[in-house]
């Protein structure tokens, strides 16, 4: 049974006045008695008895469930330069929603002009009107019926339709590419109409589908993008032939198509008169809800239904994407034989994605081997390859893709609760004169410092976190700090880092520990394909490596990226939530101009802002002591997060 076409409300006439079988004034005896017909027993469906609404585009979600949203066939293209398009069809339930349009049932009146409605029982026409609908109101036209006379308890189909769709003598109906964007059909299927009164509310839909091209990318694309769809086979309905009740449609005549889709919508304003500049991001909740940029066609290409969409072909330009240039490429849409059968339905939005993907980050596997996740689907990574070994013994260094467990905490008021952030040290400097130099560790550094003293050229974590000799006061000599749970949290949590997995090969030994701060700034810069913008200033000219920005959407996806259940290699959710500044610990130890505090790595990772010249990225990070906490008798009281290294 077709249903959800439109809707049937019966309503009961008090008891009082018994049952209600008909009269109407609205319909005129003249009527029924030239045509023969008699009211009597009837049940008559006048124009105020009528409502109509226009349905949002792909509302019928059981219809886009069982089209090309059932299971999207994602087809890769290498380009070249470890850049991937991942290309799928997709019925888009929710595409008007980026224009911050409402997703409310029946949200918009109906458009105004002329409709015929119509009453079948089986294949035989039984009532017909013809009219004006404006502001939702149906004013029958002068020389039509102003009623509907119907038996009681019976079942019928209700059909509206507007002039878009012409009537053929055999009451066929047919509807051109003129005019598939404002051609309009509700119907409602095997409707019980009993011998009270009856309100019939037509949901009206377009009988036409759209198409748009929307890239997702983990870096920004920049400019507007012109794609070419084209039909390799002479088989795009341009005018179609429906059945009386509009379904059934059949290609009364075709041709060729050769379209550009234009993605035009890829950033804004922050405010109408501000010069800053936010790139629209957003998560995929067909790919694990992966955080990525869009870049969307604004401007809707239409067809008929019946249209063989997965047999088009869409052609990309050459794009310079990630620092690199991935080639012109071509895209069929589906070569499936299963899907071979597929047509666009009506009313329904397609979303035409390209998914462009880098596949050359490497990354450490359990194994000890290295490599990209293509190339090693089987093996189960544990780490971000930081820099890569340069033959020399553990010269290689990897980053954790997960946080550290820092524990859990206990009250009588909240039980065991999971630990958010850890302290460096509990070990304080309030019993040490402020100029005892150096502390903690053998070394220490100063902000903006010059050459080795540069707290972003500290690349020893490894040390700081193993070797008890370079412990200093007031940490113990004889422990390394990485096995000193209670001196020095930070270190042993990030030391005694859980993958997940047993670590075999030549990694079966390594040991993980605590980053110094030339070592995540490293990070910082391969997962973000060396993009970095190390302008501190914000564009002011006084730059320097301790601070700038990067892009959080490549550096999520660097330490998300896997391999989803269709076998697809997606992102995930950004860490931690879109936008938010997260602190995490390093191992060097800042002293001079008046801090004493332990190195952290701020991230910015709000999307929000990107400078004022539209080359910047819009989060950034912070190399430096945390402010309010750089005083010498409160080292104890600073706490962040944790990310672990390795080296192989």
């Amino acid at each position: 049974m077709k249903n959800n076409y439109l809707k049937l409300k019966t309503f009961l006439i008090p008891l009082a006045f018994a049952v209600l079988l008909i009269m109407v004034a609205g319909c005129q005896q003249e009527d029924s008695i030239s045509t023969g017909e008699s009211t009597t027993g009837k049940v008559v469906i006048t124009p105020t008895m009528l409502k109509f609404a226009e349905a949002p585009f792909s509302e019928d979600d059981e219809a886009v469930t069982r089209g090309a949203a059932e299971a999207p066939q994602t087809k890769s293209v290498d380009l070249g330069n470890g850049i991937e398009a991942q290309m799928t069809l997709e019925a888009d339930a929710k595409s008007d929603t980026i224009f911050k349009k409402p997703r409310t049932r029946a949200s918009q009146p109906l458009s105004n002009g002329f409709y015929t409605i119509r009453a079948f029982q089986g294949n035989t026409l039984k009532g017909e009107m013809k009219g004006y609908i404006n502001s939702g109101v149906f004013t029958p036209a002068t020389g039509s019926k102003d009623c509907i006379i119907l038996d009681p308890n019976q079942n019928y189909d209700f059909v509206c339709f507007n002039d878009k769709l012409s009537q053929n003598s055999d009451g066929t109906l047919s509807v051109t590419q003129a005019n598939v964007k404002t051609a309009y059909i509700g119907r409602l299927d095997n409707t019980y109409v009993t011998g009270k009164t009856q309100y019939i509310s037509f949901y009206m839909k377009h009988v036409g589908s759209r198409v748009y091209l929307e890239l997702h990318s983990f870096l920004p694309i920049k400019h507007a993008v012109s794609a070419t769809l084209t039909s390799p086979n002479n088989n795009v309905p341009t005018s179609v032939k429906l059945d009386e009740k509009g379904y059934n449609p059949i290609a009364t005549s075709v041709t060729t198509i050769n379209k550009t889709l234009t993605t035009n919508y890829w950033q804004g304003h922050l405010f109408p008169s501000s010069p800053d500049i936010v790139y629209w991001s957003s998560e995929d909740p067909k790919n694990d809800y992966e955080y990525h940029y869009y870049n969307r066609d604004t401007t809707y290409t239409w067809f008929l239904p019946g249209t063989p969409l997965r047999q088009m072909r869409l052609a990309l330009p050459s794009l310079t994407l990630y620092g690199k240039t991935a080639a012109p490429s071509t895209h069929l849409y589906s070569t499936d034989p299963a899907l071979s059968g597929f047509v666009t339905k009506e009313n329904t939005t397609y979303k035409l994605k390209i998914r462009l993907v880098y596949t050359g980050f490497k990354y450490l596997f359990s194994d000890g081997t290295v490599g990209t996740l293509k190339a090693n689907r089987t093996k189960t990574p544990i780490a971000f390859v930081v820099k890569d070994n340069d033959g020399t013994p553990n010269s290689g260094m990897a980053i954790a893709l997960k946080e550290a467990d820092l524990g859990s905490s206990w009250s009588p008021s909240t039980g065991n609760v999971e630990n958010k952030d850890c302290q460096w040290t509990t070990q304080s400097l309030s019993g040490a004169p402020s100029s005892y130099n150096p502390v903690y560790m053998t070394t220490n550094f100063s902000h903006f410092g010059t050459g080795l003293t540069d707290d972003v050229a500290d690349m020893n974590g490894y040390n700081w976190t193993w070797n008890p000799a370079t412990n200093a006061i007031p940490a113990s000599s004889g422990q390394a700090k990485g096995n000193d749970q209670w001196g020095f949290p930070a270190f042993y949590y990030a030391a005694h880092y859980d993958p997940g997995v047993t670590l075999t090969g030549t990694i079966a030994n390594q040991k993980w520990y605590l980053p110094a701060a030339g070592e995540w700034r490293t990070a910082l810069d391969a997962m973000s394909l060396g993009q970095i913008n190390n302008d501190r200033g914000y564009n002011s000219g006084n730059g320097a490596a301790v601070s700038g920005r990067i892009d959080p959407v490549i550096l999520n996806y660097a330490l998300t990226a896997h391999y989803n259940n269709n076998g697809v290699i997606v992102g995930n959710r950004p860490i931690g939530g879109q936008g938010g500044i997260f602190y995490y610990f390093t191992s060097s130890f800042i002293v001079g101009a008046g801090a004493a505090s332990p190195d952290l790595m701020w991230l910015n990772t709000s999307t929000g802002q990107s400078g004022n010249d539209g080359t910047t990225y819009p989060s950034s990070y912070v190399i430096q002591y945390l402010s309010g906490q750089a005083d010498w008798n409160q080292v104890t009281n600073v706490r962040a997060k944790l990310r672990a290294f390795i080296h192989f």
